[in-house]
C-alpha cells in the first residue's frame, strides 16, 4: 500500500473518529482513486488544479484568486523539495558507484531526504487548512472542490 493511500486513510480515521468507519472511508477512497485518471507530472497536477479553481461556478472571484495564490505557492515549494531529493540522490547514487558512502554519510542523506519529505507533506496539509479557511465562507463549493482535491492528491510531490 502507498504511503500516501496510508497518510489519507490515516487522516480519514481522525476525521470519522472511529475505527469502524475506516474499512468504508479505505475502500471509498480506493474506488475514487481507481476512478481518476494517472497524473504523470508535476505539470499536468497543477493544470487539474487551476481547472478545479476555475471550474467551480460557486467561487467568488477572491477565493479562486486566493486559491491561485495557495497553490501557487505549494506548487514552487514542492519544486524546491524535489529538487534537493534528487540533488541528495544522485549525490548517493554517484558515490555508490565511485566512493561507498560511510554509515554516518548514507544516515545523514537518508535524514536529510527524510526531513525534506516529511517538510512537503506538511506544507500540503497546511495549504489544505489554507484552503479550509478560504472556503469556509461558501460551504458548497468547499464541500465540492475538497472532495475533489483530495481525489487528485496522490499524486507524490
Amino acid at each position: 500500500m502507498k504511503k500516501n493511500t496510508i497518510l489519507t486513510l490515516i487522516m480519514t480515521s481522525a476525521v470519522l473518529g472511529t475505527n469502524s468507519c475506516v474499512v468504508t472511508a479505505k475502500s471509498d477512497l480506493e474506488r475514487k482513486m481507481s476512478a481518476e485518471d494517472p497524473i504523470h507530472s508535476v505539470a499536468e497536477f497543477d493544470l487539474k488544479i487551476e481547472s478545479l479553481i476555475e471550474s467551480s461556478g460557486e467561487l467568488t472571484d477572491q477565493q479562486r484568486y486566493e486559491l491561485s495564490l495557495i497553490f501557487s505557492q505549494l506548487s514552487r515549494r514542492a519544486a524546491f523539495f524535489r529538487n534537493q531529493c534528487s540533488q541528495l540522490k544522485l549525490i548517493l547514487l554517484q558515490n555508490a558507484i565511485s566512493d561507498p558512502l560511510n554509515d554516518t554519510e548514507l544516515n545523514l542523506i537518508r535524514n536529510k531526504i527524510s526531513l525534506i519529505q516529511k517538510t512537503n507533506l506538511s506544507d500540503l496539509f497546511s495549504a489544505i487548512k489554507q484552503v479550509n479557511t478560504v472556503l469556509i465562507k461558501n460551504g458548497a463549493a468547499h464541500k465540492a472542490l475538497m472532495n475533489e482535491m483530495l481525489n487528485h492528491q496522490r499524486f507524490n510531490f
